[in-house]
């Protein structure tokens, strides 16, 4: 059995540790369930997180594997079932998924096709969760049926998505997809995999131009007025062009949101944006389907789940990572210095060193 663990911590970054044992059905709650993890994934916000001084612990937030046991409030989980989980973060280390058993809470734990590997579902419980809450709660836009029928508001929605080609943006760019908005995506030398997403070759803006010229494209290739934006990429300088684009003819304001914290999160900017440019900005921070928008995220969480299986959408692309475990603190490496691109860090547990 696999006995170790990866802490991040801000001193020494991401460490391998052996535990003295696993965690086990007495450590969930009654609406929690136990996952014997098979795949794991990476993200840039595990070793933002302890860097930045905001949680040092056993990390991670995307399991895939087969449920152990469930709490005594769980009734549509069962235990052997191959399931795909957003565990909380920075909470405690029993949610880490860089170990061999993982707590996670039944409502963002939903069971994953056959047909689906669990490397490939590693890759969809934080970056598609983050995806479905900017979409549908922080830019409000109407939601689809659960049967992937678009409303009948949707032909009016002209969306930009920047960083199409993103972990998050490409679950951003499906969910758009399915749910029947106007999409013109931004991307760089990952244009294929756009197009491989449903995107015409049309609607794809290459961001490697000067500022002007990428306004430019980006109204050319919408053909009508943007009225939201999902900024997937979130610096100084896209979000600047975002805005120089709202603000200017032939758009009129409109909503954005953001996955990193902007000069906007402050509340007095954040109402002189609204008020002199009309735009309105909210951050998108998926977490908050573990706190106050649960249901929400439930609904959803299951959903994205369905129609992976179904085939409505298509997971990330998987980079191995060798070593299972032991390969996770150079994985957060490669992410901490920008070497990854247009794929998932995925760890198999399976792989790690005895």
């Amino acid at each position: 059995m696999v006995n170790k663990a990866v802490r991040v911590t801000k001193a020494n970054g991401a460490v391998v540790e052996t535990q003295s044992k696993p965690f086990s059905a007495s450590d969930m709650d009654a609406d929690e369930v136990l996952i014997k993890n098979v795949a794991v994934a990476c993200n840039p916000k595990d070793w933002k997180l302890a860097a930045y001084g905001l949680f040092e612990g056993i990390e991670g937030n995307d399991v895939a594997g087969y449920v152990e046991a469930v709490g005594s409030d769980v009734k549509d989980l069962t235990k052997d079932d191959g399931v795909i989980a957003l565990t909380r973060a920075a909470k405690a280390d029993k949610y880490g998924a860089y170990q061999a058993y993982t707590v996670a809470p039944a409502w963002t734990t939903a069971k994953l096709a056959d047909s689906i590997s669990f490397e490939d579902g590693a890759t969809v419980p934080l970056a598609a969760t983050t995806a479905f809450v900017g979409l549908f709660d922080k830019l409000g836009l109407p939601e689809p049926s659960p049967a992937g029928r678009p409303s009948a508001d949707a032909d009016k929605v002209n969306l930009l998505v920047w960083g199409a080609s993103s972990s998050v943006g490409a679950y951003v760019v499906q969910l758009a997809r399915i749910a029947g908005f106007n999409i013109v995506a931004v991307a760089g030398a990952a244009q294929d995999a756009v197009k491989s997403l449903g995107v015409e070759g049309s609607k794809i803006v290459d961001y490697r131009a000067d500022r002007t010229t990428v306004i430019a494209n980006i109204n050319a290739a919408a053909g009508a007025p943007i009225t939201h934006v999902y900024d997937a990429i979130s610096t100084k300088d896209t979000v600047d062009t975002i805005v120089s684009l709202l603000s200017s003819a032939p758009n009129k304001g409109g909503k954005l949101t953001t996955l990193l914290a902007t000069a906007y999160d402050d509340e007095t900017e954040n109402q002189k944006l609204q008020r002199e440019k009309g735009i309105v900005y909210n951050r998108t921070i998926g977490s908050v389907v573990h706190h106050d928008k649960k249901e929400f995220g439930e609904r959803w969480f299951k959903l994205v789940a369905k129609w992976l299986g179904e085939g409505k959408m298509k997971p990330n692309k998987v980079q191995i990572l060798e070593g299972g475990l032991d390969g996770v603190p150079g994985g957060l490496k490669l992410l901490q210095e920008n070497k990854v691109s247009g794929a998932k860090l995925v760890a198999r547990i399976a792989d790690t060193k005895s």
